[in-house]
């Protein structure tokens, strides 16, 4: 079947998931948005509140791989239906268990796995749905519901811990994750009415209309192919910076500038508002690279580095400057996450394993994220602050060069000029 031709059903279709996505985020961010609170006011240990972080998000990790494979094989619709009701009964159990640190770490590791099969279903829904040049714009704003989740929680955590304590952020996500579900089972299905979603098993004949990849086309995705353990290994390491710094600025802006924690959250609140203008520029930086995603890996890599070494120079001399410098890294983290786990997966379509390449990135992507979460609450506990940031500067400059290693190798392979 054609994909949706329609401009107000792809409309409608972008809208939902990213209304969606938009709930299923805050029910993934919001323990680390509530970290400093744990640590405060349950009475857990620092390291034993960031393990519980950490375990999630490698069980999130972990299942993107799962569901990655699963999402070639069945409907991705139904997927995202049972992460979707799986992950809210989780943030409902949560603050059930708390403080102890065992059952904590179970009920969050079943919110990663969880979590894990909504991403993957979401690229293969979008992939088989819309035609190319209405994909990218597509999967690009569903991020904004990433965005607008992150202020969310921000925003409204602060309140709801000085009215209820941190419990009601807990009760109040998963609320909002189950009447997103209600939504999600009524307008999906009538939405993509006529969409087939390619199965591995369908895909095992070519249709017998489907074109042969040029020469050239083949060439570059084999190169691309031989490239994706370095494309990996960078999508490791922006993992580990775009979580490690959004949800280590609280506590780093607490210990070094004396704030109340409920303000150092408050404060960070202005993170996503880069996030919300990296977005609205990725689509035209792309534009200007000639849709070159891993020169736009590269390009944001560098300006994460930038901010990142300003922060370690200066960062520490004055709130307002360490505040610029976190938005601005963290953007810039967030903006190559995108184009690494949003963009790069159509560059593999021809392989008919949307689901599979969106889970694999978002795996070592989720697996950074983990390491952060625990490795930045040890280092900084040892070390100090100091040396922290300066890993993180590091960090960057090690995703900077891997990214201008493969963009180098991929040069030779550029669409020849028509």
């Amino acid at each position: 079947m054609p994909p949706l031709t329609d401009r107000r059903r792809t409309r409608q279709l972008t809208l939902l998931c990213v209304t969606v996505y938009f709930a299923s985020y805050i029910m993934r961010i919001n323990y680390t948005a509530v970290l400093v609170e744990f640590i405060q006011t349950a009475h857990m240990a620092r390291d034993a509140a960031s393990l519980v972080a950490t375990v999630g998000l490698f069980a999130c990790g972990a299942g993107q791989l799962l569901s990655g494979l699963l999402g070639d094989h069945i409907s991705p619709v139904w997927m995202f239906s049972g992460g979707l009701l799986a992950t809210s009964v989780m943030n409902l159990l949560l603050p059930v268990v708390t403080p102890h640190a065992a059952l904590m770490t179970l009920v969050w590791g079943v919110n990663g796995v969880a979590q894990a099969f909504i991403w993957p279903p979401t690229v293969k829904i979008l992939v088989c749905a819309l035609p190319h040049d209405r994909y990218d714009r597509a999967i690009t704003n569903i991020t904004f519901g990433c965005a607008a989740g992150t202020v969310t929680v921000y925003l409204v955590a602060p309140l709801l811990i000085r009215l209820s304590g941190w419990q009601a952020v807990f009760y109040g996500s998963a609320g909002l994750g189950l009447v997103s579900l209600v939504f999600w089972v009524l307008l999906a299905p009538p939405l993509l009415r006529g969409v087939s979603f390619h199965t591995v098993r369908k895909k095992r004949a070519a249709p017998p209309d489907a074109a042969p990849l040029p020469l050239h086309e083949q060439r570059r995705l084999r190169a691309l192919l031989r490239l994706l353990p370095v494309i990996l290994v960078a999508t490791l390491i922006q993992g580990m910076l775009r979580d490690g710094i959004s949800a280590w600025a609280p506590p780093l802006l607490t210990e070094t500038f004396g704030l109340k924690s409920t303000v150092s959250i408050l404060t960070t609140v202005v993170l996503p508002v880069a996030y919300v203008v990296g977005n609205c520029l990725i689509v035209t930086v792309l534009r200007r690279l000639h849709n070159n995603v891993l020169a736009g890996v590269c390009v944001y890599f560098a300006g994460t580095t930038a901010f990142l070494l300003l922060q370690a120079l200066l960062g520490t001399k004055a709130v307002w400057l360490s505040v610029f410098c976190l938005t601005g890294a963290s953007g810039m983290a967030y903006s190559v996450n995108i184009m690494q786990t949003c963009c790069l997966p159509a560059d593999f379509r021809a392989l008919g394993r949307d689901s599979l390449i969106a889970g694999a990135l978002n795996f070592f992507s989720y697996g950074g994220s983990a390491l952060s979460t625990y490795l930045f609450a040890v280092l900084s506990e040892h070390f100090g602050w100091g040396w922290t940031l300066w890993s993180w500067a590091l960090l960057s400059l090690a995703g900077l060069l891997l990214g201008l290693c493969c963009l180098l190798r991929m040069r030779r392979h550029r669409p020849p000029e028509l």
